[in-house]
């Protein structure tokens, strides 16, 4: 497996109740590490992940992070 893996879904849908039609989540994976983290973010900003607007990120539990991108980013 490789050491980070990185994708993105729609906010709404990852539970982001404050979201925006079209905001994403993106969600990193540290294997090595086995830990998780994420970013909200509008991606319809011309810059959108270097915006001081987006959300900072946030550590999530690794084994969600997983069944995420198993359900989502493989489907």
């Amino acid at each position: 497996m490789r050491k980070f893996i990185e994708f993105e879904m729609d906010a709404f849908e990852f539970g982001v109740h404050d979201a925006q039609e079209g905001d994403l989540v993106l969600i990193t994976i540290d294997n090595e590490e086995k830990k998780a983290w994420f970013v909200w973010y509008n991606p319809n900003n011309p810059a959108p992940m270097n915006n001081p607007a987006n959300h900072p990120s946030e550590d999530m539990d690794y084994e969600e992070a997983i069944e995420l991108y198993q359900e989502y980013a493989q489907a």
